[in-house]
Formats: structure tokens, C-alpha cells, sequence
């Protein structure tokens, strides 16, 4: 059971970034109850929002399941549809504002540190030592 839920865990998140494939995944999963528990319902849901993504097996087994489905279900699972594009929405534009404003400071960080005092360059190292250079010369022999 515990792999079932993380199973199902993992696809949500995945489901979080919005592709269509893991919105399908997520409905093969509510659909066929063998890794979640069975809901049509639910699975219509991410059926649904993985078609408008342009999953075409995705509309196929949506039309599928909602020939199982009441007209009150499927008016709920649109509904669950419909706020979950909302939500997505909002957290897409949260995520964008809160870029502008890192950015932003990074900039501000940027122009307000003072500029770095030039630093003389390292010597160079120096060339082998004339014993160094014996003992080369002892080994080569």
C-alpha cells in the first residue's frame, strides 16, 4: 500500500510542472484504481486538463470514463478541472513574480557593492632551482 501512495505521490508532483503526460498518468492511475484508489471523478478531472494540453489518448479515454459517470459527476470533475487551471495559474504567476524580484535584488546587490580594489597579479613561479635541475639531469643519466 505504501508504494501505491508514493506511486501516486511522485506522479502528482510531477503533474505539478503541468505536462500532459503526467496529467494523463494521473488519470490512468485514478482511472483504473490499481495504484490509487478508484475515482472517475478525479480521473475525468486530470484527463480533462491533460487533453487540453494536447493529449489525445487523454480525450479519448475522458469521453471513456464519462460514459460511466453521472451528468452531476462530470459537471464536478470539470468544476475540479476548472480550479486546478486556477491554481496553476496563480502559482505560475507567483513563481514569475517572485524571479523579478530576485533578479531584481541581485541587481540592486550588484550596483550597491562597492567596486573591488584592483589586486596586483601573483609572481610568476619561479623556474626550477639549479639544484632541481642537477638532480634531473642526475636522474636522466
Amino acid at each position: 500500500m505504501a508504494q501505491m501512495e508514493m506511486r501516486t505521490d511522485r506522479v502528482e508532483l510531477a503533474a505539478q510542472t503541468g505536462t500532459p503526460e503526467a496529467l494523463f498518468e494521473l488519470g490512468m492511475l485514478y482511472a483504473t484504481g490499481l495504484e490509487a484508489e478508484a475515482d472517475l471523478i478525479v480521473a475525468h478531472k486530470w484527463f480533462n486538463l491533460a487533453a487540453v494540453r494536447g493529449n489525445t489518448a487523454a480525450l479519448a479515454r475522458r469521453k471513456e470514463i464519462a460514459l460511466e459517470m453521472t451528468a452531476a459527476e462530470i459537471a464536478e470533475a470539470q468544476k475540479l478541472a476548472r480550479e486546478w487551471l486556477a491554481t496553476e495559474k496563480h502559482s505560475t504567476e507567483r513563481i514569475a513574480a517572485e524571479r523579478v524580484a530576485v533578479a531584481a535584488s541581485a541587481e540592486r546587490a550588484i550596483m550597491d557593492e562597492p567596486a573591488a580594489a584592483p589586486t596586483a597579479p601573483e609572481p610568476a613561479s619561479p623556474a626550477w632551482t639549479h639544484a632541481e635541475w642537477e638532480g634531473a639531469e642526475a636522474l636522466a643519466a
